[in-house]
């Protein structure tokens, strides 16, 4: 009994130290769909995110890197993809971290993207994105609907407007109406 509650006892004080030394190559990217909202956070590498609309779900794939889902009503379908149902969804939310990211909205949905550190790149969809690319060299396109697009410090980056009336501030701004 002694041996049992000992080595529960060490299994469970073993938990936060592995928490604690996680290298950022553990962390997922997590996906959830919650409160009218598609939320994407990602680990700390360099990611490649397309977020679809297929047959009635927002389906999410990052290519270089492992997917969860804390959420009950998404589904991780394998290691590099999740789906959620798209009703009910009216916006999505994207955050990544350090690396090289890539991220592709091909959805009519309308997004925030908070980009990490290094060069970025943003491909929007046909509604409004906001975009803040952080540092880096980073390439932001908003596609459709009137975007607000912000470079932010740190790099040489570039925006594109594209239809629609839209705000930007970066270092080379391509069919923007204001300055941001």
């Amino acid at each position: 009994m002694r041996l049992k509650r000992a080595l529960t006892t060490g299994a469970l004080l073993a938990l936060p130290l592995m928490a604690v030394f996680a290298s950022p190559a553990m962390a997922a990217t997590s996906v959830s769909g919650v409160g009218g909202q598609l939320t994407i956070n990602s680990g700390n590498v360099g990611d490649e995110i397309n977020i679809s609309l297929e047959g009635g779900f927002l389906v999410v794939r990052n290519f270089k890197d492992t997917m969860n889902t804390p959420s009950f009503n998404c589904q991780r379908l394998d290691s590099r993809t999740v789906r959620c149902p798209s009703a009910g969804i009216t916006k999505i939310q994207v955050q990544t971290q350090g690396g090289a990211d890539v991220v592709r909205n091909t959805t009519a949905l309308p997004a925030r993207a908070f980009l990490g550190p290094e060069g970025d790149q943003y491909s929007g969809g046909s509604a409004r994105d906001f975009v803040n690319g952080d540092e880096g060299n980073d390439l932001i396109d908003g596609n459709g609907g009137s975007d607000i697009l912000i470079g932010d410090s740190g790099g040489f980056d570039q925006v594109f407007g594209g239809a629609g009336i839209d705000l930007c501030d970066a270092e080379a701004e391509n069919s923007c109406e204001q300055e941001a």
